[in-house]
């Protein structure tokens, strides 16, 4: 591919582009963030991708977050206080805002967008909001960009023979990268239920 292989002759001047155009996106919330994971992932290599990646969204969020607090961020807090699920979040992070900061970048529960904005609203401080989103998108962001290197690998290996089922899956779900990916995700996923199940507990202890 041509593209991919002017990534690897301008490797900075590319990366700089591609995290300028991802905070844009982020920070102006328009619908495309995935599928810039998974291009970074096919354009360049780990943990190059990765880092891009989640860079890229955390600035963008960390930008509109804080719009959000200033005077021009009416709009979009209006837009916080029409979605219905708002208040659920809102007593979520009431009760301990990083540990359901975190929660929520690694479980889809609200859009991206949403995550973004409301916790400003909420009164997360913005110390919290920069870290627990960095951690928080990191898993998420090996995993889509993992992906995408797979999707490179399949077009590649189409352009020279037919690609069966079981070379289709070698190169995607069962390359070894993949799966480590999916497995920190997973581990960090449950490490997490276990600190707020651990939270959760003690906090009844104390009522008691």
């Amino acid at each position: 591919m041509v593209l991919a292989h002017s990534v690897q002759q301008h490797p900075f001047l590319f990366g700089a582009c591609y995290l300028l155009v991802y905070t844009t996106v982020v920070a102006l919330s328009i619908p495309g963030a995935t599928l810039l994971s998974l291009s970074g992932g096919y354009l360049f290599e780990q943990p190059w991708c990765t880092l891009l990646s989640m860079l890229g969204a955390a600035t963008g969020a960390t930008c509109i977050f804080y719009i959000a607090t200033t005077t021009f961020g009416d709009a979009l807090r209006r837009r916080v206080d029409e979605y219905a699920l708002g208040h659920t979040m809102k007593s979520k992070l009431l009760q301990n805002e990083a540990l359901y900061m975190l929660l929520f970048r690694l479980i889809p529960i609200f859009p991206f967008w949403f995550v973004n904005i409301a916790p400003s609203v909420f009164g997360v401080s913005i110390k919290n909001f920069v870290w627990t989103t960095c951690i928080g998108i990191l898993p998420g962001s090996w995993l889509y960009t993992e992906a995408g290197r797979s999707l490179g690998l399949v077009l590649d290996s189409a352009e020279n023979e037919d690609i069966s089922l079981a070379t289709f899956l070698s190169l995607t779900l069962l390359r070894k990268n993949m799966l480590y990916a999916i497995s920190f995700l997973c581990a960090w996923l449950c490490f997490l239920l276990a600190v707020k199940w651990w939270v959760e507990r003690f906090r009844e202890h104390k009522r008691q």
